[in-house]
């Protein structure tokens, strides 16, 4: 996922917000979350002053440029687009907003500027929310004033199709499912036909009607509802959290793909045939819980990658991508 090469300080929800020198400053100006974290770079302002060169031609290149460095707000908006966000995408996304809106000012793209101090404006409405998720009436402001963005430079700020949402959302649904003891591959097949195929059907079923549509006793379905209330609490955590997770989920995946290969190498044994099955297990578990943080963090494409690969390639990948995420953080 898109993020900064440094840490940016923590975030205080209630901490007030710089007020403008004039009124004349857009509301966007006065969300500052008080960090020297910013752009490492601004767009070369060379082109603001370029008058030989056809507008369109300059507002071209200025979309791709700024496509570059909005990777980070894509990123937080296709998850906020799947369902609720951590806040901390705010720290990562306000100094690449401020520094384009500064841009936009000078190469005089008022529509840009203006599209730009509405989302600012809903970023800052977010942070006066306080609490830990971008969620309810804030989150929709948020979406809402991202569509304007979208419109005005599409170069930079348009989304993957919105399918990848939906198979974000399914491949987490999928995921939580098969980590609850009891649910088979056909009780799943039986409630994605009920219509479980989203976290929010996923957080408001009751285990009378999924028992009724899977065909699963009420004992499965009442631990389908707990596992899913666990997981929506789980979504408070933080992206640091999350990342520290996935760092040692990875880790103990390796080590217990190590012990299951030494006890295929062993299976006449029977001690070893009952401990390799205790490994596969704890191996398969450790795997859903790394392929729920990468859907989480929109990897659908890796998700997807992970289930055609030997246990071996699979594990080569995730922690390809694990090395990666830490780099973006130092």
């Amino acid at each position: 996922m898109g993020g900064s090469p440094s840490t940016p300080p923590a975030l205080d929800p209630n901490a007030p917000l710089a007020q403008p020198d004039s009124a004349s400053v857009s509301p966007f100006t006065t969300l500052d979350l008080g960090g020297s974290f910013s752009m490492q770079s601004e767009f070369p302002p060379s082109l603001a002053s370029t008058s030989q060169v056809d507008p369109g031609d300059v507002r071209g290149l200025f979309g791709e440029l700024a496509a570059q460095h909005m990777q980070p707000v894509r990123d937080f908006m296709l998850e906020l687009t799947a369902q609720p966000a951590d806040t901390s995408w705010l720290e990562i996304c306000e100094p690449a907003i401020r520094s384009l809106r500064r841009s936009a000012e000078g190469m005089d793209l008022p529509d840009l500027a203006n599209a730009l101090d509405g989302y600012g404006a809903s970023l800052s409405a977010a942070i006066n929310a306080g609490g830990k998720v971008i969620e309810g009436q804030v989150r929709e402001a948020v979406l809402a004033a991202y569509t304007g963005l979208v419109t005005v430079l599409p170069e930079a700020f348009t989304l993957p199709e919105k399918s990848s949402g939906a198979q974000r959302e399914a491949l987490i649904v999928h995921a939580v499912l098969r980590q609850v003891p009891g649910v088979t591959r056909q009780a799943i097949d039986k409630l994605y036909g009920a219509g479980l195929t989203s976290l929010e059907t996923l957080y408001a079923a009751k285990a009378e009607d999924l028992s009724a549509a899977a065909g699963i006793s009420r004992e499965v379905a009442e631990r389908i509802v707990a596992k899913a209330s666990a997981f929506r609490t789980e979504r408070d955590r933080g992206r640091d959290v999350e990342r520290e997770e996935l760092a040692f989920t990875t880790a103990l995946l390796r080590k217990l793909h190590e012990e299951y290969e030494r006890a295929t190498e062993e299976w006449a044994d029977s001690a070893s045939g009952s401990r390799k099955r205790h490994v596969r297990q704890a191996r398969a578990e450790a795997l859903l819980k790394v392929e729920i943080i990468l859907a989480r963090w929109g990897a659908v494409k890796l998700v997807q990658e992970l289930d055609k690969l030997s246990f071996e390639r699979k594990l080569e990948k995730i922690e390809r991508y694990v090395k990666e995420e830490a780099a973006k953080t130092r």
